[in-house]
C-alpha cells in the first residue's frame, strides 16, 4: 500500500490551539463592552478608539490564522472527489453494482487513525461543519463591520444591523460536543490499510459515502467565501480606525452603540471558540473525501473494472 494513501494535510505550522489562545482577549472585549455604560458623542469618542482598537486587532489575528489553513485550499478548483466522480462514472457504478462478498475481504486505504465507517466519520464531521456555519456567521462579521465603517464614514448606515448570529452562547458548546463525538472516530492508531467490510458495511453504505460527499464538497469551496469575509472585517475595521482616529478629539464625530459594540465582540469570541474546530473539520473532510477516491482507485484495480 503506497504510504501516500494517508493524505495526512502537511499543516506544520497549524496548531490545534492556533485560535483558542485568542479566547482570553476575546472574553476581555465582551466584558469591556458589556459593562459600558453608554457610548454617545460627547466626550467618549477615546473610549470608542479604544475598544474599536481592541477589537481591530482581534479580527487581524483571526485574520492571520486563519491565512495558515486557506493556504491548504487556496488553489481549490476541483475537489478530488468532483474531479474524479465526473472522470470515471462507470467505473464507480461498477463499484456499487459489484457483490459485496467480492469486495468485503479487500485491502483498502483510509485516512490515518479512523477507527469507524466511512460513512459514520462522514455523517459526523458534516454535523459538525453545519453547526459551524461558518459560511454565514462570517457573513454577519462583514455587515456588522462594513455598517460601523459607513456610519463613521457616512452617516448612512441602517441602524440596528448586530451579529444575532454569535449571541448564542449555548451554540458553542454545541458545536463543541458536534466535535468531541466525531474526533472519536480517530485515534492515535498509524494504520492506513482496513478491509473494505471495516470501512462500508455494504455496497449500499458505499454508494452513500459517494452521495455524502457529493452533497457536502461545498464545504470545501466554502473555504474562499470565509477567508474572503474575513478579508473584508479586517480591512473595515482598519478603515473605521482611521477614521475614529481622525475624530476621537472632537466632541460632534459619529457614535457607535453599546449594542454594535458587543455585537463585534461577541463576534470575535465566537470565532475564537470555534474557528479550531472548523479548521480540524474541514481538513478530516477533505482526509476522508481523499482517501475515498483512493478506496475507489484500489477496488478497480484489484477487481479489473
Amino acid at each position: 500500500m503506497p504510504d501516500n494513501y494517508d493524505a495526512s494535510l502537511a499543516l506544520a505550522e497549524y496548531s490545534p490551539l492556533m485560535f483558542s489562545e485568542l479566547v482570553p482577549d476575546a472574553e476581555l472585549l465582551v466584558s469591556q463592552c458589556n459593562t459600558l455604560q453608554f457610548i454617545g458623542k460627547e466626550g467618549f469618542m477615546d473610549i470608542i478608539y479604544r475598544l474599536m482598537t481592541g477589537i481591530a486587532n482581534m479580527v487581524s489575528r483571526l485574520f492571520r490564522a486563519f491565512k495558515i489553513v486557506y493556504r491548504i485550499f487556496k488553489d481549490l478548483k476541483r475537489t478530488e472527489w468532483q474531479d474524479y466522480r465526473e472522470r470515471y462514472p462507470a467505473s464507480i457504478a461498477r463499484i456499487k453494482r459489484a457483490s459485496y462478498m467480492d469486495l468485503r475481504s479487500l485491502k483498502m486505504p483510509l485516512p490515518k487513525g479512523l477507527n469507524t465507517t466511512y460513512v459514520d466519520a462522514t455523517q459526523k464531521i458534516i454535523a459538525c461543519l453545519k453547526a459551524c456555519d461558518m459560511t454565514t456567521r462570517s457573513k454577519s462579521f462583514v455587515q456588522v463591520s462594513e455598517n460601523i465603517y459607513k456610519k463613521l464614514n457616512e452617516g448612512s448606515a441602517t441602524s440596528g444591523i448586530v451579529a444575532v448570529l454569535f449571541e448564542q452562547a449555548g451554540e458553542v458548546n454545541q458545536i463543541n460536543k458536534l466535535f468531541q463525538i466525531y474526533d472519536k472516530c480517530f485515534d492515535k492508531s498509524s494504520a492506513n490499510e482496513a478491509e473494505f467490510n471495516k470501512l462500508y458495511k455494504s455496497t449500499d453504505e458505499f454508494s452513500l459515502e459517494c452521495s455524502l460527499l457529493t452533497d457536502h464538497d461545498h464545504f470545501l469551496y466554502d473555504i474562499h467565501s470565509v477567508y474572503k469575509a474575513l478579508n473584508d472585517c479586517d480591512s473595515y475595521m482598519q478603515k473605521s480606525l482611521a477614521v475614529l482616529n481622525a475624530l476621537k478629539n472632537k466632541n460632534d464625530g459619529p457614535s457607535i452603540s453599546k449594542e454594535e459594540l458587543t455585537s463585534l465582540s461577541n463576534a470575535c469570541l465566537f470565532m475564537a471558540k470555534t474557528f479550531d474546530t472548523y479548521g480540524l473539520s474541514v481538513q478530516d473532510f477533505h482526509r476522508v473525501e481523499h482517501n475515498h477516491v483512493e478506496v475507489c482507485k484500489e477496488v478497480i484495480r484489484k477487481m479489473k473494472f
